[in-house]
């Protein structure tokens, strides 16, 4: 099982999520913006059982993997950015990444 505190790190992403899709369900969204948020959502928590389920040596690469992974996304990135799409794409980077440290 993984360590504690990315268990901790873990059942609050959990939570964040299932609220998230509850903010989803009770906005009035065009129907394919909706679809698009909740499978976001899906894939996610599809993420987090294998990340919960994991020993520590799979947690490790795991990690390792998505670090690495952003680290390729951040870098196809204008920094500063340009736009305020690739800010934002940079702030959500940036916030995984501190999520991922955590573990």
């Amino acid at each position: 099982m993984v360590q504690e505190n990315a268990r901790n790190v873990l059942e609050k992403e959990a939570s964040m999520v299932k609220r998230f899709v509850a903010i989803v369900n009770e906005t009035d969204l065009d129907a394919d913006i909706r679809k698009g948020w909740l499978t976001s959502f899906e894939n996610h928590q599809l993420a987090h059982d294998e990340y919960a389920a994991a020993d520590q040596t799979k947690l490790a690469a795991l990690v390792k993997g998505e670090l690495e992974l952003l680290s390729r996304l951040k870098a196809q990135i204008p920094n500063p950015p340009t736009n305020i799409y690739e800010k934002c794409w940079l702030g959500n980077i940036a916030g995984d990444e501190a999520i991922l440290k955590k573990m």
